[in-house]
């Protein structure tokens, strides 16, 4: 009776660490990028965004971006106020306020052949230097 009792309850654990190991875990937030808009404020230098493949031809056009302080870039998005892109040189040094959108959560592909993060689009502009 004992050796039953024992297989029986090491049969047990074995199906219960079996199924602990295969239940799927909630993934950790900051692991999966959020497709919710979320507001920031950022830093860093306007500039054009660099191609995700450096070998296809430039078309001679540039996608205004933001290349924040830790390297990570982002589109620009004036939003409500396009003409406000005319008052910024390249190279400039901003600080803006808005909302960023990650490249995954766009609903068009148009945007990605660019390295960039997320759309961000500005809603206050704090800082200018040239």
């Amino acid at each position: 009776m004992k050796k039953e009792i024992l297989i029986a309850f090491t049969f047990f654990i074995v199906v219960v660490a079996c199924a602990t190991l295969y239940v799927p875990r909630k993934s950790d937030p900051q692991e999966s990028p959020d497709p919710v808009p979320r507001n920031v404020t950022l830093s860093g230098t306007y500039t054009c965004l660099p191609l995700i493949d450096p070998s296809t031809p430039p078309s001679g056009e540039c996608v205004f971006g933001l290349k924040t302080d830790d390297g990570v870039y982002y589109l620009v998005n004036f939003g409500q106020s396009a003409s406000a892109k005319e008052q910024f040189d390249r190279r400039a040094h901003i600080t803006a306020e808005g909302f960023v959108v990650i490249k995954e959560a766009l609903s068009t592909d148009q945007w990605m052949r660019y390295t960039m993060k997320g759309v961000f689009t500005i809603t206050k502009l704090i800082k200018v230097s040239n």
